[in-house]
């Protein structure tokens, strides 16, 4: 009888453990606070106002470079040269930002014969890259949850 009572007692409190831990993990899922804020991009330096710019936040390693499934994404027409974005309930974390001026509207960053891109691209922390992409760590920001304006401007 005892060895029952105790034995319960131990599933119990491995179930509560296991329990919090998964809230901790995924807050989401249980209805748990995030800290969150919004975060504003504004890319400059778009080549002409014709088609879009394209912005994805990255907030993995392995996402950044497969350059697929962002955390957000989104397009925006380009006025004066420049647009805008806002994104609301951030959670907090570190993220990495790639812009890119789509003049064909086909949603991917197009490149010549040589590998060089036809159209005007820019990273978070405004990164001059001269070959290839720029590594996640150099692009990474620590997004803290409150209220931040990041302007990029597009080479």
């Amino acid at each position: 009888m005892k060895i029952k009572i105790f034995s319960v007692i131990i599933a119990l409190t491995l179930l509560s453990c296991a329990y919090s831990l998964r809230i901790k993990k995924y807050p989401l899922l249980y209805n748990q606070k995030v800290p969150s804020g919004s975060l504003t991009v504004n890319v400059s330096n778009c080549k002409n106002s014709h088609g879009t710019v394209k912005i994805c936040i990255y907030n993995t390693l392995k996402t950044y470079v497969l350059q697929r499934f962002p955390f957000r994404e989104r397009s925006s027409l380009i006025k004066n040269q420049s647009a805008s974005f806002k994104f609301k309930y951030l959670p907090h974390g570190d993220y990495a930002i790639i812009t890119f001026h789509d003049r064909n509207q086909n949603s991917k960053l197009d490149y010549d014969a040589l590998g060089m891109p036809k159209e005007r691209y820019g990273y978070s922390n405004n990164l001059d890259v001269f070959y290839g992409r720029a590594g996640y760590g150099a692009a990474k920001f620590h997004f803290s949850g409150e209220a931040i304006t990041l302007d990029i401007i597009q080479k």
